[in-house]
């Protein structure tokens, strides 16, 4: 056992019991110093003066009686250890005594060198050990407000990112609208071999910066966790089957064939989210067949099971550059590529692997490749499929009768849509205003152009009081003087139910939902889709749905 403590207060007003720890002190250590005061006055004031190991006091003195004695010491020393000597023998005082800071409580009766000696030491070392913990409490509580301010702070950023990204976002899609929308009218009007050329061109990078975009945000909506995905009843063979052949057009332009092969049987249904797999698998054969410069890209699905739960794999395998160990290491982290002369002669973001992992992860699977440099790579991507244990386990037909798909560009002409309704277009932006304006002119509709939201509300209620309503409004959400939820709201809130289809260059998740809630009936992202547009105004305007080549997004 450790030595007594050399500076030990006794508060104690009987000079038989100052003697009697007198003695049990120098019989358990020579060096301790003994200091005694007969009132708690004067050990208050000794208290206060000094710094001592150890109190003993009793709890029957002159000018202070009972618990209170307890109370004002440790209010004058925080820190001391106390040992209460009493001759009181009741527990209930005993464990109030040791809930208002005493360390130990002693009878007098029972006190002899070694009993006093342990409970000195026992009472230091729980005193130490309480401090511990109040340091370790305050240490805690103090992490814990700062990780607080952390969270606050990376929640405040994390806002202004995605602020920022939709504000980009709309900035961008914006002339995007224009750049695409335009091609596609002049494509309708030339026949010159060069001059197709060119306007192909246009849409074909316009389409490859709309995808980078959309791969920034759709990483960046997975990392703020507004990603979310959906749980639905649906056939993975026509997920499969339609990647295929969307996918088989852009092998052929490559020169490279595209394989669908089904490793075992299929369910027939499966529960999942149908457009996060969908995007998993466009991503991954979008990047084995940009990698890959000639020969096959091939797509080997099956139903994998376990103990527990089933599977859909799908294995993507090329014949393209193939990566070494330490590439592949590299190549799920966000904004990575193989290496610099990859991202160079390749270009890229670095984003479709990283979200296709993130996507598969959300869905209960994951995405893992094996490469072999120069040889080529296989991509497996996972995902968990629910029970099946009632669901019909099929046998998929060959797939190597997959039919290549021409997909044309989706043109609408006067003799094949025709619009006969009033509309106000509530635009900003003059070039959106002119191609969103001819392409409605174009099917035959009367279009009214204005420039804000105010403007809209105002034309909206003169022509309903001029007995001649507008059939749809078409409401750009970004707008000076009156944007447009502030516009849909106005509206609402004056009984009006004309039908609003919000225009928006916002994408980013809750962009939709934002409209819906602020009134909107409906919602249109930039670029606009010319087929989407049309026949959304031909609904909502009470016409017959437009037909047309192509789909709409």
């Amino acid at each position: 056992m450790s030595p007594l403590p050399q500076h030990v207060l006794l508060i104690e007003d009987d000079a038989a019991d100052h003697q009697l720890v007198g003695r049990c002190l120098r019989k358990g250590s020579r060096s301790t110093q003994l200091h005694w005061e007969q009132s708690l006055a004067g050990g208050l004031s000794h208290l206060d003066a000094n710094k001592f190991d150890v109190v003993l006091t009793d709890l029957s003195l002159p000018d202070s009686h009972g618990l209170t004695t307890v109370e004002r010491i440790r209010a004058c020393d925080h820190d001391v250890p106390i040992i209460v000597l009493t001759t009181l023998d009741d527990p209930d005082v005993a464990i109030r005594a040791l809930q208002l800071g005493a360390q130990d409580y002693l009878p007098k009766e029972m006190i002899d060198p070694s009993l006093l000696e342990r409970s000195i030491m026992y009472a230091i070392e729980r005193r130490s050990m309480q401090r511990a913990v109040e340091v370790s409490t305050t240490a805690l509580y103090e992490a814990m407000e700062q990780l607080k301010q952390t969270q606050i702070v990376v929640e405040e950023a994390n806002r202004l990112k995605s602020e920022f990204l939709a504000n980009m976002s709309h900035e961008i899609r914006t002339p995007i609208t224009a750049i695409l929308g335009f091609a596609g009218i002049l494509q309708d009007q030339i026949d010159e071999t060069d001059s197709i050329e060119i306007v192909e061109i246009i849409q074909r990078n316009g389409e490859h910066l709309l995808s980078l975009i959309n791969g920034i945000l759709d990483l960046s909506k997975i990392e703020a966790g507004q990603c979310h995905s959906e749980c639905l009843r649906f056939s993975p063979l026509d997920i499969i089957l339609d990647v295929g052949r969307m996918m088989k057009v852009r092998s052929a332009a490559k020169g490279l064939s595209l394989s669908l092969d089904f490793v075992t049987e299929m369910p027939e249904t499966i529960e999942s989210d149908p457009t996060q797999l969908r995007q998993i698998l466009i991503n991954l054969v979008e990047n084995a067949i940009k990698f890959t410069s000639a020969g096959c890209v091939r797509i080997e699905s099956s139903l994998v099971r376990n103990a527990k739960n089933a599977f859909l794999q799908l294995d993507v395998i090329d014949a393209g550059i193939g990566m070494t160990p330490e590439q592949t290491a590299q190549i799920f982290k966000p904004f990575k590529q193989a290496d610099s002369s990859t991202s160079r002669q390749y270009g890229g973001t670095g984003l479709g692997l990283t979200i296709c992992k993130k996507l598969a992860e959300g869905l209960g699977g994951d995405v893992t490749v094996s490469s072999e440099l120069g040889v080529g790579s296989t991509f497996r991507a996972t995902i968990a499929i629910g029970a099946i244990d009632h669901v019909s386990i099929v046998e998929p037909q060959p797939a190597d009768k997959m039919p290549s798909e021409n997909r044309v560009a989706a043109t609408i002409s006067p003799e094949v849509a025709s619009l006969d309704c009033r509309l106000l277009l509530a635009e900003d932006g003059l070039d959106n205003q002119r191609l969103i304006s001819y392409i409605l002119q174009k099917a035959g509709a009367d279009v009214t152009i204005v420039d804000n939201g105010q403007l809209a509300c105002d034309q909206i209620l003169q022509q309903i009081q001029n007995g001649t309503p507008f059939d749809v409004v078409l409401m750009d959400m970004q707008m000076p003087v009156l944007d447009g939820y502030a516009a849909a709201r106005q509206l609402r809130q004056a009984g009006l139910d004309v039908p609003v289809i919000a225009l928006t260059a916002n994408a980013m998740m809750g962009d939709r939902e934002k409209c819906l809630d602020a009134g909107c009936d409906d919602y249109l992202s930039k670029p606009i889709n010319r087929a989407a547009l049309l026949n959304l105004v031909s609904c909502y305007s009470g016409e017959e749905s437009i037909v047309c080549s192509g789909q709409a997004d």
